[in-house]
C-alpha cells in the first residue's frame, strides 16, 4: 500500500442499510470505501482493484461468503487481504468456523460500529507500519 494513498476499504453486503451505513463511516474517516451487493461482484471488485480490507457478509447472492473466502485465500493477488466476517448467523463464532472460513476476524449482527471501525483502524495502521529489520 502506497504511504500517500487512502487504505482501500470493500464492504460486500446485499443489506442495504448496512452497506451504506459502513460505506458513510469509513468515507467520513477517510478511508477510500466502495460497496457491492453480491459475492460475484466482490471477487470482480477486488480483481479489478485490491483493496487493503474486506468486509464480508456470508449470506449473499451468487456466490456466498464462503465462498468467497476460499476463493480470495486461492488467489495469489488477492490472498492478503483482510478480511472482517459480518453474519447474522445468531450462534456463537467457534473455533469450527474459524477452520472452516479462512477469515481473519469475525462480527455478529447486530454489531457495534465503532467497535468494527476501531478494529479496521487498528488493522490497517499495523499494515502500514514499516517492519523493522535486524
Amino acid at each position: 500500500m502506497n504511504a500517500d494513498a487512502k487504505p482501500r476499504i470493500l464492504v460486500a453486503d446485499d443489506e442495504f442499510v448496512i452497506s451504506r451505513c459502513l460505506t458513510f463511516m469509513f468515507k467520513k474517516e477517510g478511508f477510500d470505501c466502495r460497496a457491492v451487493v453480491d459475492g460475484q461482484a466482490a471477487l470482480d471488485a477486488m480483481r479489478e482493484q485490491v483493496p487493503d480490507l474486506l468486509v464480508l457478509d456470508l449470506d449473499m447472492p451468487r456466490k456466498n461468503g464462503f465462498e468467497v473466502c476460499r476463493e480470495l485465500r486461492e488467489d495469489e493477488r488477492l490472498k492478503d487481504i483482510h478480511v472482517v466476517v459480518l453474519t447474522a448467523k445468531g450462534q456463537p463464532i467457534t473455533s469450527d468456523w474459524r477452520s472452516r472460513i479462512p477469515a481473519d476476524h469475525f462480527v455478529l449482527k447486530p454489531f457495534d460500529p465503532r467497535a468494527l471501525l476501531e478494529h479496521v483502524r487498528e488493522t490497517l495502521a499495523a499494515r502500514r507500519e514499516p517492519a523493522l529489520v535486524g
